[in-house]
């Protein structure tokens, strides 16, 4: 215990270790005064599903936001090092919910974030993004449900087709069971029967077929903004107060080092 506050008045009177903590905290925040600031914007997205199936994967979505198709057009002052502009200050982030312990489920959902030098540049840059993104997945979405709704009034035309025969069918057993039948005639009656009950069943078959295409296009949902994109208030980077704290933590406990290391050679 002596020893330990032996140190410790040590290292709070040695000049060195405050010269040198508060050397390299100026020379550390000049430098995060110097450097280029950095401004972040994001949004969140949701994929376009039909039913239950997404329209594209949130992996294929991610690729194609970041592929050069929609991307190049949107940044015509970093062709040149358009890769690596891509890569530093454009990120796709596949959001994900914990459903049990150990558990992870991808959801339909895409965070983009964008960084640039302006606020408003990010800001711009996030809005084209979702602009070119959408136009791009849109008529996918509508294409598919344009096939569903075609199937679902198909299905509606030929439950009422089915329906009308089954009417007709009806009356004509109807018919049949007033008169007095002949042997032929009783077999007829049977054979419309038979055909009474294969159109009922097509029907009910129809009818289910009907109901699941009903609530797949009343379950889908269409590419859409959940969050839009703010203007920052704010850079981003460089973190000036974060830098500063870090840079006098690590020059402090290395010059106390040096200072209980002198101490305790002695």
């Amino acid at each position: 215990m002596g020893d330990l506050s032996h140190y410790t008045r040590a290292i709070v009177k040695s000049r060195l270790v405050w010269l040198f903590t508060m050397l390299v905290v100026i020379i550390t925040l000049i430098v995060s005064l110097l450097l280029p600031q950095v401004y972040e914007s994001s949004a969140v997205i949701r994929v376009g599903i039909v039913g239950e199936e997404p329209v594209y994967s949130t992996a294929e979505s991610k690729n194609i936001i970041q592929s050069s198709t929609i991307l190049l057009p949107l940044l015509p002052d970093y062709v040149e090092d358009f890769d690596s502009f891509v890569e530093k200050n454009i990120e796709v982030e596949i959001i994900a919910e914990r459903i049990a312990f150990s558990i992870v489920e991808e959801t339909t959902l895409l965070r983009i974030t964008v960084k640039a030098p302006s606020a408003d540049e990010a800001k711009q840059i996030t809005e084209d993004i979702l602009s070119s993104f959408f136009s791009y997945a849109k008529p996918t979405y509508d294409r598919v449900m344009f096939f569903k709704m075609q199937e679902l009034n198909e299905t509606k035309e030929n439950i009422a087709v089915l329906e009308r025969k089954i009417d007709v069918l009806q009356e004509e057993i109807r018919s049949l069971e007033q008169q007095q039948l002949s042997t032929e005639g009783v077999s007829k009656a049977l054979l419309l029967e038979d055909v009474f009950a294969d159109y009922k069943s097509l029907t009910n078959d129809i009818k289910k077929r009907k109901g699941i295409l009903e609530e797949v296009i009343e379950r889908s949902k269409a590419f859409e903004v959940l969050s839009e994109p703010q203007l920052p208030s704010k850079p981003s980077q460089p973190r000036v107060l974060f830098n500063v704290v870090v840079a006098f933590i690590i020059s402090f406990v290395l010059s106390s080092s040096v200072v209980v290391l002198h101490i305790s050679r002695k």
